[in-house]
C-alpha cells in the first residue's frame, strides 16, 4: 500500500489500521505522545493507515484536518485549495496547517482542553467533521466497504490534489462553517418507527422465499437481523454481554464464510451504539466475541 508522499510531513505521526477498517487502531494509546508511527512505518503497513490530527510541525503549527460529507456545503465559504482526498464518491477529506486559535475555539464552543473535533451536522444528518486534536483521518490508499444501504461495495480511497497543506486561520474556518444555512453542531433526534424484527426473522429462517440464496446463507442472515434486534433491545446492565453472546454466534458465521466479517462487526457496533453503549465498549465486546465465534465456524465439529 502506498501512502501518498504528501502525508510525509515533519513531526506528522500516523496510527495504523486492519484492512478495510476505519475504526479502531490497531494499537491502544495510538493518540498519545511518542505512540505514532513514521512515514516510512506507515508505508510498511499492510492495512489501512490514518493521520493523526494535532500533530506538531515545530513553532506552533499543527495539523488539522477536514472531512465534507457534502461537499457542495462547503463550496461557497473560501477554503483554499490543498491536499485533498476523496474517502468516497462524492466525499472528500482536506488537510491543513494552522497557527493556535485552539484555545478561542475552546473558550468559545466550551470545550475542554483535550478538544478532538467538531460534528457538523444539517437536518439531523452528519455532513462533516472539523478534525483538531486526538483524531485520526483516514488516508489514501485506505480502503473500506460502503454501508448495505449503499450498496456494500469496496471503495478505495484516492488522493485527488497533491499539494500541500494550506496555512488557515482555525478559528476563522469553523466560523465559516457555521455560517452555512442549516449547520449545527447537535443531531436532532429523527423520529423512529420501531420495526419488529421477530416476524422477519420468522419469514427469513422458516419461510424463505425463492432460490435465490442456498439455505445456509439465508440462515446466515436472519441470524444476523436476530443478534442486531437482540443487542438494540439489550437494557442497561446487561448490554456489554449481550454485544460479546451476539459476536460470538455471528463469529461462528463469519469463520464459516457465510457473513462478511467488516460489514457485520460494523452493523454490530452501530446495533450497540443505538442501545447506549459507547462506542469504546461496543468495539472492545464485539471484537473479543467475534474472535471467540471464529474459533468455532458454524458447522465445525
Amino acid at each position: 500500500m502506498q501512502v501518498p508522499e504528501v502525508f510525509d510531513i515533519s513531526l506528522s505521526p500516523f496510527c495504523l489500521m486492519r484492512s478495510g477498517i476505519k475504526f479502531p487502531p490497531i494499537e491502544e494509546g495510538w493518540q498519545l505522545p511518542g505512540h505514532g508511527h513514521t512515514y516510512q512505518e506507515a508505508l510498511a503497513h499492510k492495512g489501512n493507515v490514518g493521520f493523526i490530527a494535532g500533530s506538531p510541525m515545530g513553532e506552533d503549527v499543527i495539523t488539522i484536518g477536514l472531512d465534507q460529507d457534502k461537499p457542495a456545503l462547503y463550496q461557497d465559504i473560501g477554503i483554499p485549495p490543498t491536499t485533498t482526498w476523496e474517502t468516497r464518491p462524492g466525499r472528500l477529506g482536506m488537510l491543513f496547517t494552522c497557527s493556535g486559535g485552539l484555545t478561542d475555539l475552546r473558550a468559545e464552543y466550551n470545550k475542554k482542553p483535550d478538544l478532538a473535533q467538531f460534528k457538523f451536522y444539517k437536518d439531523g444528518v452528519g455532513v462533516g467533521e472539523l478534525k483538531l486534536e486526538r483524531c485520526y483521518q483516514v488516508i489514501p490508499n485506505s480502503w473500506k466497504y460502503l454501508d448495505p444501504e449503499d450498496g456494500g461495495q469496496r471503495v478505495n480511497y484516492k488522493i485527488t490534489d497533491t499539494r500541500s497543506p494550506a496555512h488557515i486561520d482555525v478559528y476563522a474556518l469553523m466560523h465559516s462553517i457555521m455560517d452555512i444555512p442549516g449547520i449545527s453542531l447537535k443531531m436532532k433526534p429523527k423520529p423512529v418507527k420501531p420495526v419488529p424484527i421477530a416476524p422477519i426473522v420468522e419469514k427469513a429462517v422458516y419461510r424463505p422465499v425463492g432460490n435465490s440464496q442456498p439455505p445456509s446463507t439465508q440462515y446466515a442472515l436472519a441470524a444476523l437481523l436476530t443478534e442486531l434486534g437482540a443487542t438494540e433491545r439489550a437494557q442497561p446492565g446487561s448490554r456489554f454481554d449481550q454485544v460479546y453472546k451476539s459476536a460470538c454466534a455471528l463469529g461462528e458465521f463469519i469463520g464459516a464464510g457465510l457473513l462478511p466479517e467488516v460489514p457485520t462487526f460494523n452493523s454490530l457496533i452501530e446495533a450497540a451504539q443505538n442501545a447506549g453503549l459507547t462506542t469504546g465498549e461496543a468495539i472492545k465486546s464485539a471484537t473479543n466475541g467475534i474472535a471467540k465465534g471464529k474459533m468455532n465456524p458454524r458447522g465445525s465439529a
